[in-house]
């Protein structure tokens, strides 16, 4: 499923009603060498929040600059600063109680979050009580517990670097290439001599696709052996004004027509074999088959986690509440943590909630599940 700004670095705001204060739900921003606090005027961001309920903290996390702490190259960690911002939404609203205030903020930017996540799951289609919800970016493991409870995902997984992991992907992932072209093709309801003209234009819009993009490989040093490709076509009905993408192996209309039926009525509730469909675009994806890196596996450490244990602190979970603070680079395959816990890493935090628990797996990534659901 893609994204679209569903994560808490995505860009979206909202517009307090009470103070005119927009609450954003990233809370960090690279300006330079370091991070930047987003306080330009009445904004309020949910990495603040998180700061104030303790969630995150900022002697856990590293500076690439020598003889320079995390204080100094982030001003995001400034107490004072951050509590006079949220002082600003606490003044009249919460009768000056920071807390409650942070919370608030907190509930507004998951409800973003949250309703981010059903446009791209429950709006075409898919249900996410069968997919397990991967969190990953500095922010998204502090928010992840909560949008699965919300959204009736049955587990989350954390990677074990969080914050690195889109760099990781683009790093691994098989260089690919996409190719599209508007063909605009009707084809009637009933099979006609129209339905073999249909195959033919599109026979050679991917033919000539599949040239260039053969073509554009081999200049940039790719070898054609071994490439793989996938086709694709946009379709609707005739009369719409937005496309499904339809993946196809064969472009004869007798054999993608029932797919393009059955995937409109997966994601929209219906469908009419009856009526006349178009074809609106080709799209053609490239990829070169390259080595996967191996990713190490964990030494086994049994379930009892007690030496990745690095503090304690009041953190607060709905009410104040003393969480044992693990370090990430200490824990072992088959480590057991059971919520409220907090796992800090150089590039990330991790909230477990009460009533959550987490599992390290051999790889080294957290598997976070409701208690009641068992592991």
């Amino acid at each position: 499923m893609s994204s679209d700004d569903a994560g808490p670095t995505g860009p979206a705001t909202t517009q307090y009603p009470l103070r005119g204060i927009r609450v954003v739900d990233f809370g960090l921003v690279w300006a330079g060498p370091g991070l930047t606090l987003l306080l330009a005027g009445p904004i309020l961001t949910a990495g603040c929040s998180k700061k104030e309920l303790k969630d995150i903290l900022p002697e856990t996390f590293r500076t690439p600059s020598p003889g320079r702490t995390a204080r100094d190259a982030c001003n995001v960690y400034d107490a004072d600063l951050r509590r006079r911002s949220v002082s600003l939404l606490a003044a009249a609203p919460f009768g000056g109680d920071t807390l409650r205030a942070a919370a608030a903020v907190l509930r507004v930017a998951n409800a973003n979050m949250e309703r981010a996540v059903r446009l791209v799951s429950v709006e075409r289609g898919y249900d996410p009580r069968l997919f397990t919800l991967v969190a990953f970016g500095g922010a998204g493991p502090l928010h992840a517990c909560a949008l699965a409870e919300a959204l009736r995902i049955p587990r989350v997984l954390v990677p074990p670097f969080p914050g690195i992991l889109s760099a990781f992907g683009m790093v691994a992932a098989e260089p690919t290439k996409d190719f599209s072209r508007a063909v605009m093709l009707s084809l009637p309801a009933e099979q006609s001599e129209s339905w073999k003209a249909v195959e033919r234009a599109l026979r050679q819009a991917f033919a000539e696709l599949e040239a260039q993009g053969r073509d554009e490989m081999a200049t940039e040093g790719f070898a054609p052996r071994g490439l793989t490709l996938r086709r694709f076509l946009d379709m609707r009905y005739a009369g719409q004004s937005y496309e499904l993408t339809l993946p196809v192996d064969a472009v004869s209309p007798a054999e993608f027509l029932p797919s393009f039926h059955a995937l409109h009525a997966e994601r929209y509730g219906h469908s009419n074999p009856a009526r006349a469909t178009e074809v609106v675009n080709v799209r053609l994806k490239l990829t070169v088959p390259v080595d996967k890196p191996s990713l190490a596996r964990l030494d086994e450490g049994g379930p009892d986690a007690s030496e990745a244990l690095l503090d304690r602190r009041t953190v607060w979970f709905e009410e104040e509440t003393s969480t044992p603070v693990y370090q990430r680079a200490k824990l072992l395959a088959g480590h057991h943590l059971e919520g409220p816990a907090i796992v800090v890493q150089m590039d990330s935090t991790t909230a477990i909630p009460p009533g959550w628990q987490a599992m390290v797996d051999p790889r080294g990534n957290l598997v976070l599940e409701q208690m009641s659901k068992g592991m």
